[in-house]
């Protein structure tokens, strides 16, 4: 009977108005802390990164028609990206210079 009462006695004092802003204003601090720590995406920033299409002669399927693109984003400066082959001496290295604050298709 004692744990009823204890029950009954907080859930009339979740309805105070004191005690009812402390909580809606914990239930807003949840969602905003959660979108703080994980709102927010990561990605590499540098000068040098090795990139591998996936192995396309293992796969079977409608999968070998798809194009494979490399995005690349600049930040707040311009840049000049030159993509190369060093396995393949023939390969002819491909330079483009992007504009700040957009993304490039290769």
């Amino acid at each position: 009977m004692e744990s009823k009462a204890t029950l009954l006695s907080f859930v009339q004092g979740l309805k105070t108005p004191a005690s009812s802003s402390r909580w809606r204003a914990r239930w807003l601090l949840v969602p905003l802390l959660l979108l703080f720590l994980f709102g927010e995406a990561g990605a590499q920033v540098g000068k040098t990164f090795w990139f591998a299409a996936p192995d396309l002669s293992v796969a079977s399927g409608s999968i070998l028609d798809r194009p494979i693109f490399l995005r690349v984003t600049t930040l707040k400066k311009p840049s000049t990206v030159t993509i190369t082959q060093p396995a393949d001496p023939t390969f002819s290295p491909i330079v483009q210079t992007i504009a700040a604050n957009s993304i490039y298709s290769f």
